[in-house]
């Protein structure tokens, strides 16, 4: 199995049918197995070993708020130390509204001057010396009450129970 690091779980409702779409999607056969009593589809590699498996089941059910699980932390964590804790601060921050809220607003507010700035830099942008003025108005409009939301998202996922 080539360059597979991790095993990962895909919750499904009806595993029949996610066998048929995932079967369709990768070109290979995803097989319906059974771990115990529960029944499972395992998902192919190319070179037709097993990356991960669908399962369905009360205990998994697909929702907006996944998580991340990482199997083979052994492996990762030599090459990135503090991914694990990380991943899961971010998680954490990410279910709160306003921390949310702040993120997306500096990600577009002030994402296209950065860009900008780093594309100028590394020499991809046309003018080696630009004034972007519309990403620069909105990166001055949306910088600060960004980061005070993020800030107040913190706080509050901080205090807050977990």
């Amino acid at each position: 199995m080539k360059n597979n690091i991790a095993w990962f779980d895909v919750p499904v409702m009806d595993l029949n049918r996610a066998i048929r779409f995932y079967s369709a999607v990768l070109g290979s056969p995803v097989t319906k197995e059974k771990t115990g009593s529960i029944p499972i589809g395992m998902l192919p590699t190319p070179d037709g070993q097993k990356m991960g498996c669908l399962v369905s089941g009360n205990a998994a059910k697909p929702s907006l708020n996944g998580g991340v699980g990482i199997h083979r932390r052994r492996v990762l964590s030599p090459a990135i130390p503090g991914l694990h804790r990380f991943i899961t601060t971010m998680a954490r921050y990410l279910r709160n509204r306003l921390f949310k809220i702040g993120f997306w607003m500096f990600v577009l507010g002030c994402g296209p001057l950065l860009s900008i700035i780093l594309l100028a830099g590394i020499g991809l942008w046309p003018d080696p010396n630009p004034n972007p003025i519309g990403p620069g108005l909105l990166a001055f409009l949306t910088f600060w009450p960004s980061l005070i939301c993020m800030a107040i998202g913190v706080v509050q996922t901080r205090r807050g129970p977990d």
